[in-house]
């Protein structure tokens, strides 16, 4: 699962969904204005603890990084179906 919910421009309420989605390991793109996010308790997590929730930074509007955030997360939902058809034999392809 992949999930682009809300930009992080203003408390709304969702530290205890951010935790919950976290704890699931549900791939994360934060979209947050430069210098500027809801809070400092969310969105440090990609520095180094969590590969798969990162930190996407504009200027103006989302649109800026949208494009790039979707890349980053359809590539590492790529590389976890890899990682995870090895490790499971049945999630192995049949020929």
């Amino acid at each position: 699962m992949i999930e682009i919910k809300k930009i992080d421009r203003e408390a709304a309420g969702h530290l205890a969904e951010y935790q919950y989605l976290k704890e699931q390991r549900t791939i994360l793109a934060l979209l947050r204005p430069k210098r500027k996010g809801s809070t400092y308790m969310i969105g440090d997590e990609h520095l180094v603890d969590f590969n798969y929730i990162n930190l996407f930074e504009f200027e103006k509007s989302p649109l800026e990084v949208i494009d790039v955030a979707i890349d980053w997360a359809e590539n590492f939902v790529k590389k976890r179906m890899k990682a995870y058809g090895k490790a499971y034999p049945w999630r192995k392809k049949k020929k």
